[in-house]
C-alpha cells in the first residue's frame, strides 16, 4: 500500500500506465506482490466501480487463509491445488464480502473454503476430462443427457464434466469460471456455459495459470481496456496482437488476434494499415473480423468498403456489412437508406433482414409492404423477423389486415409475433376480432400461456371500457 500511496501522493502527474510500468519494474520477480500492488492501483482508478461486476466486489478481498487451513482443505479434497492459486489465497486474500465473492473478473472470486464443495469435493482429485479445442463429438458424448435421465444419472454426468475443477465465480446467468486443479491442464481457467446436450465445449483461458489470468485482469482494468468479455479475447497490447496476427499463418489464430484488438481503447495507424490489407483476403471470416474492427475504430476509412459491399451483385460481404451499419453507423443510417431496399427484396438471410429492419426503424422508414413478402417464407425465423420489423411502420393502424392470417398460424411463435405486432397498433377493428378469438381457442394456456396473455393485454388496451370479456370466449 505504501508504494502506491507514494506514487499517488507525490507523483500525481503519473498516468495509470506509468504507475503500472513502475510496478512491473519494481516487482518483476515477485508476481504475488505485483498483484497485491496492482489491486490497490486498480481500486484507485475504478473508484466509481464502472467495470463490469465491480459494484459487487468493490475490489475487496477477505483475509487470507492460513497454511494450516489450506492443508486441511487439500487433505479433504485428496489433491494438491495449483501452487500459485494457494499462494494467492494465503498471501493476498480469499473471497470477499460481495454477493458473489471478492475482487476478481466479472462478479468476483468465490472463497476457496466455500468453493471446494461446490462441484463435489470428492471430484477434485479426479483428472479433468476437458481440453482446449475439444472435439465436438467427444464433448457431445460427454455432456449428453437422455430424455429419460434419472436425477442420479444426471448428477453422475454433471460430476464427470466438472471433475478436476474448482469453482471460482460467475460471469452471470449460466456462465461460470472454473479452475482446473487436476489433470494435464492443471492451472488453466475454464469459461462454462449451459452444458446439457450442448454443441459448445467450455472455453479454456489463454493463460496457463491462475495468477497470470488474474494479473491480466488487473492490467486491463488499469490500462482502460474493455473487460466486459474478459478472457474471451487474447491478452496483450496493440503491438503484441498485431505482431501475432502478422506472423501467424493459422487463419483461426490470426482472426482471434484481430478480434482481440477490440478490447483496446484506441488503435494506431499501424492497425489501420494492417486491417485494410486484410480486406483483400478471400477468406470471408478474416474479411468479416477485419472490417468490423476497422469500422469500430476508423469509421471514415471503413466507409468505402461498406458502400462497395452494398452494390449489386450482392454476396456474403453484403450480409456482413448490414449488421455493421446498424451497430457502428446507427447515427448515419440515412447514408445507406437507398441501398437497403434493393437488398431487402432479394435477401434470404435472417440476420440481413433483421438488421435492415433495425436500421429502417431508426430512420422511421419501415413499411409493412416491404416486409410482407417474407410472411410466407419457408424459414420461420425469417417470418418472425419480418413481422417484428413490419410492426414499426408508423401507419401500422391502417395495415393490420396484413397480420390477420399470421395471428392464427399453427406455428406458436409466428402467432405470438403477429399478435404482439398487432398490439403495438393499439387498435382492433371488427374484422380482426374473430381472428383473435380463434387464436384464443387454438392456444389455451397449457399449450402457450404467452399467446393468451398477449391477447388479454391487447384487448384490455384497445377496449378500456371492458366491453369485451375474453374469458368468455
Amino acid at each position: 500500500m505504501g508504494f502506491i500511496s507514494t506514487i499517488i501522493g507525490k507523483n500525481k502527474e503519473l498516468t495509470p500506465k506509468q504507475q503500472w510500468e513502475q510496478l512491473n519494474k519494481k516487482y518483476a520477480d515477485n508476481p504475488i506482490e505485483r498483484i497485491r500492488k496492482k489491486l490497490v492501483l486498480a481500486t484507485s482508478i475504478d473508484h466509481e466501480y464502472k467495470e463490469f461486476g465491480a459494484d459487487n466486489h468493490k475490489y475487496q478481498l477477505s483475509s487470507p487463509l492460513s497454511i494450516e487451513k489450506v492443508n486441511q482443505l487439500q487433505a479433504k479434497a485428496g489433491c494438491e491445488f495449483p501452487e500459485d492459486y494457494i499462494a494467492f489465497v494465503t498471501q493476498i486474500g480469499n473471497g470477499g464480502t460481495g454477493s458473489y465473492g471478492g475482487a476478481g473478473p466479472y462478479y468476483g472470486l468465490y472463497a476457496f473454503d466455500d468453493a471446494i464443495d461446490r462441484n463435489g469435493v470428492q471430484n477434485c482429485a479426479l483428472p479433468c476430462l476437458l481440453k482446449p479445442k475439444m472435439n465436438i463429438d467427444e464433448w457431445k458424448a460427454l455432456c449428453h443427457v437422455p430424455e429419460d435421465c434419472s436425477d442420479e444419472d444426471f448428477d453422475i454426468i454433471c460430476d464427470r464434466i466438472h471433475q478436476g475443477t474448482l469453482y471460482l465465480g460467475t460471469c452471470g446467468c449460466e456462465y461460470d469460471l472454473l479452475l482446473v486443479v487436476n489433470g494435464k491442464y492443471k492451472g488453466h481457467i475454464l469459461y462454462t456455459s449451459d452444458w446439457v446436450n450442448s454443441d459448445t465445449p467450455y472455453i479454456f483461458s489463454y493463460e496457463t495459470s491462475f495468477t497470470q489470468w488474474y494479473e491480466r485482469w488487473l492490467d486491463e482494468v488499469i490500462l482502460g481496456y474493455d473487460t466486459s468479455w474478459f478472457g474471451h479475447r487474447m491478452g496483450g497490447n496493440e503491438e503484441t496482437l498485431l505482431h501475432f496476427a502478422k506472423n501467424n499463418k493459422d487463419i483461426t489464430k490470426k482472426i482471434s488476434a484481430i478480434n482481440s484488438l477490440t478490447k483496446l481503447p484506441e488503435l494506431s495507424n499501424s492497425s489501420l494499415y494492417f486491417l485494410e490489407q486484410q480486406l483483400q483476403t478471400e477468406d470471408i471470416e478474416l474479411y468479416k473480423v477485419s472490417l468490423n474492427v476497422l469500422a469500430s475504430y476508423f469509421k471514415e476509412q471503413a466507409l468505402p468498403y461498406i458502400q462497395q459491399a452494398l452494390v449489386a451483385p450482392f454476396d456474403e460481404k453484403t450480409d456482413i456489412v448490414i449488421p455493421i451499419i446498424y451497430f457502428k453507423y446507427r447515427d448515419q443510417c440515412s447514408l445507406f437508406k437507398d441501398n437497403l431496399f434493393p437488398i431487402l427484396k432479394v435477401t434470404n438471410s435472417e440476420d440481413t433482414l433483421r438488421f435492415i429492419g433495425y436500421s429502417l426503424a431508426e430512420l422511421k422508414a419501415v413499411l409493412v409492404e416491404d416486409f410482407q413478402p417474407f410472411f410466407i417464407h419457408s424459414n420461420v425465423e425469417i417470418i418472425r423477423s419480418a413481422i417484428y420489423a413490419a410492426s414499426h411502420d408508423l401507419n401500422l393502424k391502417d395495415k393490420t389486415s396484413a397480420f390477420y392470417e399470421l395471428a392464427i398460424s399453427e406455428n406458436e411463435e409466428i402467432c405470438l409475433g403477429a399478435i404482439q405486432a398487432l398490439s403495438s397498433s393499439n387498435y382492433i377493428d371488427s374484422e380482426l376480432l374473430p381472428y383473435l378469438q380463434q387464436a384464443w381457442k387454438m392456444y389455451p394456456k397449457e399449450i402457450n400461456p404467452y399467446i393468451r396473455n398477449n391477447i388479454f393485454s391487447y384487448i384490455a388496451k384497445a377496449y378500456q371500457n371492458n366491453e369485451i370479456d375474453v374469458t368468455k370466449w
